[in-house]
């Protein structure tokens, strides 16, 4: 008897437990139900806060009390060193079923893996947690700081890293 209960056990009920759990891989992805100017005053935060940033603002780019849905994107923009406005950070989340962290250098000890893209002062992160994927672009000229353009070198990557992922796990939704 107590070898058929424990026959019973593992062919129903632990099947079941298991479908149930939800693991991280088991988890489909989902339209976000949060809004895009939720998403920007989060990447305004984050910019005035590393960089002491002044005179950053977001740059509406359609409806900001929109849901995110499947794909959002904020930019923020500041003031170069000439005076003019110029693009300082830009964010995008949204569902990407094909990204492949197998490319490029990734930012050392984050998990999941992060990418990290650099080129003519700026710097590109790119992540993804369970086909929610962010990409986080942040350019110096855009980001003055009381000493000038902000400095985007690799020591700050894992902070920026922390960051994104912290978006997409936030923002993102799954089923």
């Amino acid at each position: 008897m107590k070898r058929c209960r424990t026959f019973l056990f593992v062919l129903i009920i632990l099947p079941a437990l298991v479908a149930c759990s939800g693991g991280d891989g088991e988890r489909s992805p989902a339209e976000s139900r949060r809004t895009v100017g939720e998403l920007c005053q989060s990447l305004l935060r984050f910019v005035e806060t590393e960089f002491s940033a002044d005179g950053v603002e977001v740059v509406p780019n359609g409806d900001t009390a929109r849901d995110l849905g499947r794909r959002g994107t904020c930019e923020i923009h500041g003031t170069s060193e000439a005076g003019a406005r110029k693009r300082a950070a830009t964010v995008t989340l949204g569902i990407w079923k094909d990204w492949d962290p197998a490319q490029i250098e990734l930012v050392e000890g984050v998990e999941p893996a992060v990418v990290v893209e650099r080129e003519y002062g700026q710097v590109t992160l790119t992540a993804g947690v369970d086909e929610w994927v962010g990409s986080l672009t942040l350019v110096a000229d855009g980001l003055r700081t009381p000493a000038g353009p902000a400095d985007l070198g690799q020591p700050a990557d894992r902070r920026y890293a922390e960051f994104l992922l912290g978006l997409v796990r936030e923002y993102g939704q799954w089923n």
